[in-house]
Order: C-alpha cells, then sequence, then structure tokens
C-alpha cells in the first residue's frame, strides 16, 4: 500500500500546528501553576522534587528510560562529543528527538496499519504517559508532554511517516534550549 501525496508544505503545517499546541499547553500549565500556587493543592499539582523521587516504576519502564540514557551517552561518545554545550546541544537537538520518538512512537508507526484505531489510540495514550513520565515530570509538568506525545502520535497517524514526529522534537527540545539560553543571557544563570 503505497503512502498518500502529501504536499511537503502541508506537512509542516502540520508539525507546526502540532508545535503550536504543544507550546499552548505549556503556556496553559505555567497559567495553571500560577492560580494554585497559593492553594494546599499546590504540593500535589506543582511538587518540587522530580517524580522519580515519588515513585516507584515497574522495573521494565526503568530499563527504557535507563536505554534512553545509555543511547544518548553511546551517541556523544561515538560522535566524539565533548563540553558542555556541544554535549547539551547533540543530546537535545539530535539524540533526543531519534531516541525518544523511536521508543514512544516508533512502534505506532510500526502498528498503524496492523491494528484498530481504537487500539492504536489507547496505545498511543498509553505511550504519551511513559513519555512524560519519563522525563521525570510529575503534577500539572505532565500535561505538556503528553500534549506533545499526543500530538506526535498524530503526526505518525495523519502523515503516515516518522520524520515529522521527530522534527516536531527538534523544534520542541530548540525552543526549550534557546528559552533557556536567552534567560541565562540575560538575567544570569
Amino acid at each position: 500500500m503505497s503512502k498518500p501525496l502529501i504536499k511537503a508544505t502541508q506537512l509542516w503545517v502540520y508539525i507546526l500546528v502540532c508545535f503550536s499546541l504543544t507550546v499552548l499547553a505549556c503556556a496553559l500549565k505555567y497559567y495553571l501553576v500560577c492560580a494554585v500556587h497559593t492553594s494546599s493543592a499546590c504540593r500535589y499539582l506543582c511538587p518540587s522534587f522530580l517524580a522519580h523521587d515519588t515513585s516507584s516504576f515497574p522495573i521494565f519502564l526503568n530499563k527504557i528510560f535507563d536505554l534512553q540514557v545509555w543511547v544518548l551517552h553511546i551517541g556523544q561518545n561515538l560522535f566524539g562529543i565533548d563540553g558542555t554545550y556541544k554535549n547539551l546541544i547533540f543530546s537535545n537537538l539530535i539524540m533526543a528527538p531519534v531516541v525518544d520518538e523511536l521508543i514512544y512512537r516508533g512502534p505506532l508507526f510500526l502498528l498503524k496499519n496492523r491494528i484498530g484505531l481504537y487500539l492504536w489510540w489507547f496505545l498511543a495514550v498509553c505511550l504519551c504517559v511513559f513519555f512524560a513520565i519519563g522525563h521525570k515530570c510529575a503534577g500539572l509538568s505532565l500535561f505538556p508532554l503528553i500534549i506533545f506525545g499526543l500530538t506526535s502520535s498524530w503526526l505518525v497517524m495523519k502523515t503516515k511517516r516518522f520524520w515529522p514526529c521527530i522534527a516536531l522534537h527538534f523544534l520542541y527540545n530548540f525552543q526549550a534550549i534557546s528559552l533557556s539560553f536567552y534567560q541565562s543571557f540575560l538575567w544570569g544563570s
């Protein structure tokens, strides 16, 4: 079965719409954090510690998360990446999008024509939750990553291609790194 012809401009429109939704989810998260920071719910919705400190993962999830870190280190060593900024840029802009998408959207890409639509979306939601937890998020911080995972999954389903979700991940990580560099440049670290 051949892939439907989607123009490159249409693919990039899909990617940018998904990117916009993810950035809006981040903005909504920050608004909600500001809204609940004085309430008693803040301790649950805005924890100041990492999710892996508060919960124990099943063994298979720990192995997946360890695999991610291992592959990133192997990639850095393989390409001779050293130095803080080179390491940061390589791991976040090149390796992380490829590795994360292979782990969390790869199964969806392989199964897109082999299982029913409802089962496919159920698997997509489960993988999105694992994706968010794998990034050591808790509380409201899970929201933008789950939205990111859902939009990446939608890209796989809509375009029937794998590379758009890697491009989306690259854009998301690029804006996150750019914002932190911009902030440290203006206000110091």
